[in-house]
């Protein structure tokens, strides 16, 4: 499986459209899932390759995710996805390979480390809590981390996506909970236009995520779970009104609880149509990657809507002083990147009413 993979990725000729990166799609669903299905999206670097198979695990629809690494870390990514392809019976995974695109270097890099050769250890099918060394992604290259949505959004083939960071776990029954009330949607242009907006959390990992709703609260009372982003921006989630959601009947199924009027800076985390709008590559490392859709929806008209009773989790408390040293630059470059791409929104919607 080793030698396969570092084979095809030396082979691989598709590119992004700016031919910067090369893609490889390097495992295909192994199961035909029903189109009127919920695909789970992410992504992530390297060193976060271990917390595929969480994911995988507790999502049993198809989850689609790519990964990005640089040259310098082919040999790693390649011994850590030939695990995951040979040792995980997961049908309901795909997954894509995004590389920056040097192919003479990637050629000469793979010979060099004997991966492409056939003097194969055993893959071992471990993968330790402590398998990264980093948090966060901290490379020469810049994160494409737009590129990377984009790569496991196109693989999707439901009519229903949701879009996550990898570090984020689904409430238990979130999936079933959406599919009894999608059923009850009527088709209609509306529909099409609608997000259901998910609620996420943020848990400090001292108890076991929470299943439900009745779980959620109590670990907030016990201060083991608060609202995601609750100290480092604490307005990027605010509009999903998380008090009113929390004091809301609890009911075992999913429905609309309110509509929410989308203002800067809320960036929440929801299931759409797959044909929603893709995010603008552009934005890499931090910064506006996700707004930006969103801010694109609002103005194409789209409507967002909380759903009860299914949420996320996001893995450790996000503190203000927890992200790595260039955030800041990075939010910069991203800004100017945003202005400009406000200013092609009135062109790119005419008639639309609404601006970011």
């Amino acid at each position: 499986m080793y030698t396969k993979l570092a084979a095809r990725l030396n082979r691989e000729t598709n590119t992004d459209s700016t031919s910067q990166y090369k893609i490889l799609h390097l495992k295909k669903f192994g199961s035909v899932f029903k189109e009127s299905d919920i695909t789970l999206v992410s992504q992530c670097s390297f060193n976060h390759v271990h917390l595929i198979q969480k994911l995988s695990d507790v999502w049993k629809g198809p989850v689609s995710v790519s990964i990005f690494t640089e040259i310098e870390n082919i040999e790693k990514i390649v011994w850590d996805l030939a695990k995951i392809i040979n040792c995980m019976k997961n049908d309901n995974l795909q997954l894509y390979l995004v590389v920056p695109y040097q192919d003479v270097y990637i050629k000469n890099y793979t010979q060099r480390s004997n991966i492409a050769h056939n003097s194969i250890k055993p893959v071992s099918c471990y993968f330790s809590e402590n398998s990264s060394t980093e948090t966060n992604y901290n490379g020469t290259s810049p994160y494409p981390i737009n590129l990377l949505r984009n790569v496991a959004k196109g693989g999707s083939l439901t009519d229903y996506i949701l879009v996550i960071d990898i570090d984020m776990v689904p409430n238990l029954n979130l999936r079933t909970n959406f599919l009894n009330f999608s059923k009850k949607l009527k088709p209609s242009p509306n529909n099409e236009k609608s997000v259901f907006i998910v609620p996420v959390f943020e848990s400090d990992g001292s108890a076991n995520v929470p299943r439900n709703k009745t779980e959620l609260i109590e670990q907030i009372k016990e201060k083991k779970c608060r609202p995601f982003y609750y100290l480092p921006c604490r307005n990027c989630q605010k509009a999903t009104l998380y008090n009113k959601w929390l004091l809301s009947d609890q009911i075992s199924d999913s429905r609309i609880l309110y509509e929410v009027k989308w203002k800067h800076p809320w960036e929440p985390f929801f299931i759409a149509n797959r044909n929603v709008p893709n995010f603008d590559e552009r934005f890499k490392q931090y910064g506006m990657n996700r707004v930006s859709q969103i801010c694109e929806l609002h103005v194409a008209g789209y409507r967002f809507y909380v759903l009860d009773n299914v949420f996320l989790v996001h893995r450790g408390f996000k503190t203000i002083g927890g992200f790595h040293g260039t955030k800041n630059e990075e939010m910069d470059a991203n800004r100017k990147v945003y202005v400009q791409f406000k200013e092609e929104l009135k062109f790119k919607y005419p008639n639309s009413k609404e601006r970011c």
